[in-house]
């Protein structure tokens, strides 16, 4: 899951959620931008041989209000 900070436009003076902010991330970065990142770069650590190993993947975006808890969360299951 990439967990990606909501803009302040979205948000009201007292930290609210706005009616009108989109429930869905669905603009840039690509989710299949972001998933070929962690799969290079968890190549590059040699987690494995090539991502050509990997065999599915369930990926989503999802915003969140916090701008700490931006970020990516990672589940490998061999």
């Amino acid at each position: 899951a990439f967990l990606i900070a909501r803009p302040k436009s979205h948000l009201r003076k007292d930290g609210a959620l706005k009616p009108a902010a989109p429930q869905h991330h669905i603009q840039k970065p690509d989710v299949d931008n972001l998933a070929k990142a962690v799969l290079d770069v968890l190549t590059d650590l040699r987690v494995w041989q090539d991502d050509a190993q990997v065999n599915g993947l369930s990926i989503r975006r999802e915003w969140v209000a916090n701008p700490h808890a931006a970020g990516c969360i990672i589940m490998l299951k061999w």
